[in-house]
């Protein structure tokens, strides 16, 4: 076979390469046009007649998901959280209440016995004036009163002791009240803003697993294009195999081939493995059956965001904004309680103040500038859809072409199957841009601070 190639004329030995590349025959190939393929407002995952819209599945994620639930649980376990604070400060408080009534009572208590003791005083004084025909008599009337007297001083001793004792517990009690009324105005938050807060969380969520919806797009155009580079790779073992036995290529070319074939079946095994991973997850929160089939809808009408009216709702729908807010004005009420009776602890609570102030600055610049790259962001997806739209016309117009070269002998199957790489290709970046018009909408519809794609 060699002696006769080596006989034959370079052109004729290049003429009968290139027909016995044409002539490999490979397995069935994707032909639609890639008008067919993406000329929809939607994209369609899986096998069966049961069909499932993206609502379809948010509502049974809702539902299902077990993720789901315990964030909603987590969320309303700290709203419960201002009920507890409650209570620890009317317990607090009604000691504080206990103690001040006491020492009032005692006062007056004292107050009496002290009253008593000086009309006493002044009947023992008033004997000494007497004649002394009565000495006798009034002397047993004085030791009474002395004896009485020294009584009361006990007494009033003794209320002064419980005084001493009921006061050192006031100021401690007052510090407490000071310190659960401080925890109980920063709890009030997650009441007052418990509606906020399970809205957060909830667009938050449902935000995620609308990324793992649509992401299943792109992991099965990444799985339809490796697998479509795999067609390609064989083509070309085939076809290099053929120029290796006629002496035109190398051994090390071919080795390399057989590499590429290997890494692209662990590319292909990878994509799979996401894919498959993705939509049993999927299934598992939404409790569909197998054969499901899902739809999801893809979105092509740009929608217009104003910059500072879009800030000011991502400012009012933060949790962390309104929760830094309400840190100030509590730290605020307790500058003049006596949780702030020292310097030192007046000092560091005016600092407290003035770093919360920082952060809320701080949190509002970090709004306008995501704001900002949002809103860029979603414009440019539209952006590259529409160039990517463009290059896949081009590269399925060239696939095509190139197919019909095929039926006349004018191309071979491996131009044709590098065409269709080239087309799937096009396909991932066009379907790429949609994923990221459909979560930065989704982000911006929703005011979900620190989103990605």
């Amino acid at each position: 076979m060699n002696m006769i190639m080596r006989k034959i004329k370079p052109f004729y030995k290049k003429s009968i390469i290139l027909y016995l590349i044409i002539c490999i025959v490979i397995q069935p190939t994707i032909t639609v046009s890639a008008e067919d393929s993406i000329n929809k407002t939607y994209y369609e995952l899986g096998y069966g007649n049961t069909l499932f819209s993206f609502q379809d599945l948010l509502s049974r994620y809702e539902g299902n998901s077990t993720t789901y639930q315990r964030n909603m649980i987590e969320y309303r376990i700290q709203a419960l959280s201002e009920a507890i604070a409650d209570e620890n400060y009317d317990s607090v408080n009604s000691q504080y209440l206990e103690v001040l009534q006491k020492i009032v009572e005692l006062n007056e208590t004292k107050g009496m016995l002290i009253s008593y003791r000086d009309t006493l005083f002044a009947e023992t004084e008033s004997i000494s004036a007497v004649t002394s025909s009565s000495i006798t008599m009034n002397a047993i009337d004085g030791t009474d009163n002395s004896s009485l007297i020294a009584e009361i001083n006990a007494q009033i001793a003794s209320i002064d002791m419980q005084l001493s004792q009921y006061n050192s517990s006031r100021k401690s009690l007052e510090m407490n009240v000071a310190d659960t009324g401080l925890q109980e105005d920063i709890a009030d938050f997650y009441g007052d803003y418990e509606k906020l807060i399970t809205k957060e969380v909830e667009s938050k969520l449902k935000h995620e697993f609308m990324k793992d919806c649509y992401n299943l797009i792109i992991y099965k155009e990444q799985v339809d294009y490796s697998n479509s580079y795999q067609d390609y790779l064989n083509l070309l073992l085939q076809a290099d195999t053929i120029k290796y036995k006629l002496g035109l290529i190398t051994q090390l070319t071919l080795d390399t081939d057989n590499i590429n074939v290997l890494h692209n079946n662990r590319v292909i095994a990878e994509n799979q493995n996401k894919y498959d991973l993705m939509l049993r997850t999927i299934k598992n929160d939404t409790a569909i059956p197998d054969n499901a089939k899902i739809v999801l809808n893809l979105i092509y009408t740009k929608k217009q965001f104003d910059v500072n009216d879009t800030i000011n709702k991502f400012i009012s729908s933060n949790s962390s904004y309104h929760q830094l807010q309400n840190y100030i004005r509590s730290y605020r009420n307790y500058l003049s309680s006596a949780g702030t009776a020292s310097a030192s602890s007046y000092r560091q609570t005016e600092l407290k103040i003035r770093y919360y102030q920082l952060q809320k600055q701080e949190l509002e610049n970090k709004i306008k500038a995501y704001v900002k790259e949002a809103i860029s962001s979603y414009d440019t997806a539209f952006q590259s859809r529409d160039a990517a739209w463009k290059e896949l016309q081009v590269k399925a117009k060239g696939y095509n072409v190139t197919k019909k070269k095929l039926e006349y002998k004018r191309a071979s199957q491996l131009q044709l199957q590098q065409a269709l790489c080239e087309k799937e290709a096009a396909e991932i970046k066009y379907y790429q841009s949609c994923y990221e018009i459909t979560v930065w909408q989704d982000i911006l519809d929703n005011h979900i601070f620190g989103g990605t794609p």
